[in-house]
């Protein structure tokens, strides 16, 4: 996996994932404007973008770091369905509410 920073407007945090025969690997970049980005980017986000915070920035470094372990081990989305599932909820990968699922385990963690 390589980290790299970037200056690009385009996009808060990026991760392209390629693979040579069986050995995989991610570019993970980080933009500046990752200070100003929500990793949510939700309706209740929409003003994010006029502060920095810190919190921006680490969300959307946990992020792009999430779509490079999915990539390297795809069981983990697998399993942390089967976990929401096993609580009563019926989620499938792409459905809208695992972000969402996934941002309120976030905060009730912390």
């Amino acid at each position: 996996m390589l980290l790299i920073r970037t200056h690009s407007e385009n996009y808060a945090g990026l991760t392209t994932h390629w693979e040579i025969g069986d050995v995989r690997s991610s570019d993970v970049r980080i933009s500046d404007a990752a200070w100003r980005s929500s990793p949510a980017m939700g309706l209740f986000d929409l003003l994010d973008s006029l502060f920095e915070t810190e919190e921006h920035f680490q969300g959307t470094i946990a992020h792009v770091l999430t779509h490079a372990a999915v990539w390297f081990h795809p069981e983990l989305l697998e399993w942390w369905i089967q976990a929401q599932e096993a609580g009563g909820e019926s989620l499938e990968p792409g459905d809208w509410r695992v972000g969402y699922r996934f941002q309120r385990l976030r905060v009730q963690v912390e």
